[in-house]
């Protein structure tokens, strides 16, 4: 794990222990994702780069909550009773807006970093090495 539950309430976190290591998981899995395994793979889980890693997922915890808070608590804009139809005020448009932010975070902290040849972290490019 690139942050525990103590470093995580450190950063004044107040999550449940069970919450954090559900989100924590899914931050986990969104930086390998986003990193392309490189942090682990070249940096024997991410040492150089530990304090903008737990940072990141501290930020990464806060918006998956926050996010799932906000989806459970739809508001039903209006709602028919003959056919049954319902429709809620929250939109795919958040799902877009939640996107931005993720990417503005990982630019944030991991937007300078480089693996041990230079390649940008966050470089999506199909050939390593090559020009970014």
């Amino acid at each position: 794990m690139y942050l525990t539950y103590e470093e995580y309430l450190a950063r004044g976190g107040n999550l449940s222990s069970p919450a954090f290591v559900r989100y924590a998981f899914m931050a986990e899995a969104e930086i390998d994702l986003r990193t392309q395994n490189r942090i682990r793979s070249e940096f024997d889980g991410g040492r150089p780069y530990a304090e903008k890693l737990a940072a990141l997922c501290v930020e990464l915890i806060e918006l998956y909550e926050r996010s799932e808070r906000l989806l459970s608590g739809n508001r039903v804009l209006m709602e028919s009773n003959d056919g049954y139809s319902r429709h809620y005020a929250f939109s795919a448009d958040s799902d877009v807006r939640r996107e931005a932010q993720i990417a503005a975070l990982f630019l944030r902290f991991l937007g300078l970093a480089c693996t041990k040849a230079g390649v940008s972290l966050l470089y999506r490019g199909g050939r390593e090495g090559a020009a970014l």
